[in-house]
């Protein structure tokens, strides 16, 4: 997902799911079509250095568990400042928690 419109559609229509490190936003589109993921991590979290690590560290996460997502989701995430802070494995566990709560995996 990469434009404005269709951020904005998703942060309006959208479902929300939130913890210390992520908040996750999840609107349902036609079954056939697959989900599509969106990633947003602003300038509180760091410099530029920083977003980019815990975006490359979203993304690893994501690759991973999309072979279990449902079909027919548009999902964005938002990294909280805390986020750039955490481990792999605690940014893992807290984007797993958020999935199994809004029932995406």
């Amino acid at each position: 997902m990469r434009s404005n419109r269709e951020f904005r559609f998703v942060f309006t229509r959208g479902r929300s799911q939130a913890n210390k490190y992520y908040v996750l936003y999840v609107t349902p589109k036609q079954k056939s079509e697959p989900s599509k993921i969106g990633l947003s991590v602003s300038k509180k979290v760091g410099n530029a250095v920083i977003r980019n690590r815990v975006k490359r560290i979203l993304r690893e996460i994501l690759r991973q568990r999309i072979p279990r997502f449902s079909e027919g989701y548009d999902i964005v995430i938002i990294a909280r400042k805390d986020a750039s802070a955490i481990s792999f494995r605690e940014s893992e566990a807290a984007i797993d928690a958020l999935l199994k709560r809004i029932k995406l995996i």
